[in-house]
């Protein structure tokens, strides 16, 4: 399995007209995707998250959170 690059958006609360977070972020899927950028964001909860496929459909998440190994990590 080959890795893509996906356009990521996280909302912290929704509605809101513009996420917070925003990135390009190479992963196997788009889920993986918005995990990795939360990760990277140190984000443990988003309201919204959406990802842009490289046909150009968009498929989003609500209410997602993340469990992280690592205590510095949660916020």
């Amino acid at each position: 399995m080959q890795k893509s690059a996906y356009d990521v958006a996280l909302w912290l609360a929704w509605p809101f007209e513009f996420p917070e977070y925003v990135g390009w972020v190479p992963a196997f899927d788009p889920l993986q995707a918005v995990l990795l950028l939360m990760e990277d964001v140190h984000r443990a909860r988003v309201a919204k998250a959406a990802v842009r496929l490289p046909d150009g459909h968009i498929e989003r998440w609500y209410g997602l959170r993340l469990e992280m190994a690592s205590a510095e990590c949660r916020k």
